[in-house]
């Protein structure tokens, strides 16, 4: 089970059988590949992928275009930033800008046939465990691809008195093949049922018309084609559509659409969709409510530090004023935020919507025509990290279903499960490591009572139902088996065209290039200011080398920052939680490992690699597998190395209990 990057690992472990080989089997020599090697090949097949791949249609528009006044200058502003980002990321090779196409191109290298593999296929690898994906329904979603069809559909979530922005935990489970009677597909207790989206009926311009008339109608005015042919569009059934005229269809009563939807099965559900849905990190962008929360938060916020620097009395004063009304239009709040959800209701989404995932949600009734071919995707999904970032609830959620269904492929008669979870995050801090939300906060714990709200502790704009499921407090026996007092640091002397500094749990600075000589700035001009500060903080590095002597040197803690890696072996009780699928009685014997380094990558992120937050994660071509063969091995390493002993122990012990 997983989400976001943790899918990434769990989608290609199960459904690529080199990749688990690799991993798990001896070669001809009888020795286990080295993890260097496998981080080394997998980063080149990453970057392979992405590099020899074509890049993805999206097309930045601008809804407002031409308008007057503030919301007009700020779209078109927008707009050109996107459309240099755009730009920016294609000559990088690097497709985030459709999140769909970048995890397509990223896999496909790595599982065959990820594009159009479906979850009723055999398995390569691990056939016999189950896949869970953890992923999150937004409160609405922008849909379509274009200009002209990009509709906002809203999901309707039962009245029991949630927020505003309540985002909706999802599960995908791909049962284990020997299973005959496990959860198989999707997983959304939350809603309480099938999901019901509406939204405003499609419309266009039908003033075409005029000049190309709807067959079976007068001829319009162009003597080169006074008919118009069917050319797939959604305007064209929306105008000429079952026999309509232009007028009719331009007159036609403006009503909401609500329509019960019902999931794909597996055999209609692919991989690729679900991988991607389900690590989209800023598909928030493809919510309208989303981001209207995000942009209200933020701009409140600009205003509130306007205000602190105009009554501080300094020079700036009067222009942070002038900017703050130019900003608010010296409106109250309310007017402010008003003003906001007009300028997202009428500007976005700039095609910032493939930033969310279509996903295989199917219309239960017949549409019109014009509708079937303007609303799609049907819906969209995020990245599970918007409500649980372990995908631990989920995960007990499958495993107590199968149990009550008879699933023979689990051993449940005394309603005990043993689960293992990877964590990121420091253990000591349960208010943002993720393993808190399951612990009430009277326990030591982050979760509030079931059936609450809590705001997200990454993305502030959204609310998640409760996680707590445990019945006791948060867990205080936390073993530390890794600490990175000192790191062992390594240097290229001379070499500043490749990462001058690796380091298992540093933050090493690097130097990418691209071709000879060529640093990553001649694709982006971002990225070179961020390639030269590397390449000075790697010069910097190596002549600390030279000074100690040697090509090796060690780094004190005060350097790098000190960083623990724990772990704990805890019985726990379930709790009633029907929003998660969670039900009480079970004993959840849990051994949680916590991996809190590097303790502070963002240093590196700024010095050659890309990111939005501590994970040095989503990577472009030209520096992927120098991260993966520099950053990640040395950590999967040690970490391996260390947490070995403590994972036998544990599975040795669970093992003896059962027999």
């Amino acid at each position: 089970a997983g989400t976001s990057g943790g899918g990434w690992l769990g989608s290609q472990f199960a459904l690529s059988r080199p990749f688990f080989d690799a991993v798990t089997r001896k070669g001809a020599d009888g020795e286990y590949r080295s993890l260097e090697d496998f981080f080394a090949e997998w980063g080149r097949q990453y970057a392979k992928g992405l590099y020899f791949s074509p890049p993805p249609e999206v097309h930045v528009y601008n809804n407002c275009a031409g308008e007057e006044g503030v919301g007009g200058l700020i779209s078109d502003a927008l707009t050109e930033a996107f459309k240099s980002l755009g730009w920016a990321l294609e000559t990088a090779n690097f497709p985030t800008d459709d999140w769909a196409v970048y995890v397509e191109d990223m896999m496909r290298n790595s599982i065959p046939g990820f594009e159009q593999l479906r979850y009723n296929e055999t398995r390569s690898a691990l056939p016999d465990a189950a896949l869970i994906q953890q992923l999150a329904l937004p409160p609405d979603a922008w849909v379509g691809h274009s200009r002209q069809t990009s509709q906002r559909v809203a999901l309707r979530q039962p009245e029991d008195g949630r927020p505003v922005g309540a985002t909706v935990p999802l599960a995908h489970v791909a049962k284990a093949a020997s299973s005959q009677r496990g959860t198989d597909g999707w997983l959304a207790p939350a809603l309480g049922g099938s999901p019901l989206l509406s939204k405003a009926p499609y419309s266009c311009s039908c003033e075409w018309t005029y000049w190309n008339a709807c067959p079976g109608q007068p001829k319009g005015a162009s003597w080169l084609s006074p008919v118009a042919s069917d050319d797939g569009s959604a305007c064209f059934a929306h105008c000429c559509g079952r026999g309509r005229d232009a007028s009719a269809a331009s007159d036609a009563p403006a009503r909401t659409i609500e329509v019960s939807a019902r999931f794909a099965s597996p055999a209609g559900t692919k991989v690729r969709d679900v991988t991607a849905a389900s690590s989209a990190a800023v598909g928030a962008a493809a919510s309208p409510t989303l981001v209207k929360l995000a942009l209200k938060r933020a701009l409140h916020g600009a205003t509130e530090t306007l205000e602190m620097l105009a009554n501080g009395g300094s020079g700036e004063a009067q222009a942070a004023l002038g900017l703050k009304a130019w900003l608010s239009g010296e409106a109250d709040a309310a007017q402010f935020d008003s003003q906001v959800d007009e300028f997202v209701e009428s500007c976005f989404p700039f095609g910032l919507q493939e930033l969310g995932v279509g996903i295989p949600l199917e219309p239960a009734e017949e549409l019109p025509e014009d509708e079937t071919r303007a609303w799609s995707p049907t819906y969209r999904a995020i990245d599970g990290v918007y409500v649980d970032n372990t995908a631990l609830a989920m995960t007990i959620a499958t495993m107590i279903a199968d149990c009550e269904a008879g699933d023979e492929s689990l051993a449940c008669t005394n309603k005990e499960l043993d689960v293992i979870v990877v964590n990121d995050g420091d253990s000591s801090n349960p208010g943002s490591n993720g393993l808190g939300d399951f612990f009430s906060e009277e326990k030591g714990g982050a979760a509030h009572p079931v059936g609450k709200y809590k705001t997200a502790e990454d993305f502030p704009y959204t609310t998640v139902p409760s996680a707590h499921i445990f019945a006791e407090a948060y867990p205080s026996n936390w073993v530390t088996y890794h600490q990175t007092d000192i790191v062992d640091t390594i240097a290229a002397v001379g070499d500043t065209s490749a990462v001058a500094v690796m380091a298992a749990g540093a933050a090493p600075a690097a130097g990418i290039t691209m071709g000879v000589g060529t640093t990553v700035g001649a694709a982006a001009s971002v990225a070179s200011a961020l390639a030269s500060s590397a390449a000075a903080s790697a010069a910097s590095a190596m002549e600390g080398t030279k000074a100690a002597g040697g090509r090796r040197r060690r780094l004190a803690s005060s350097e790098v920052g000190a960083s623990r890696s724990n772990f704990t072996n805890s019985t726990l009780t379930t709790i009633n939680n029907p929003q998660w699928g969670v039900k009480e009685g079970y004993t959840v014997r849990l051994l949680a490992f916590c991996i809190n380094y590097p303790n502070n990558p963002m240093q590196m992120l700024q010095n050659g690699g890309v990111g939005i937050d501590d994970d040095p994660m989503v990577l472009p071509a030209l520096t992927a597998a120098t991260f993966f063969s520099h950053l990640y091995a040395p950590i999967a390493e040690k970490e391996s190395e260390l947490a070995a002993k403590h994972l036998k122990a544990w599975l040795e012990a669970r093992a003896q209990r059962k027999s």
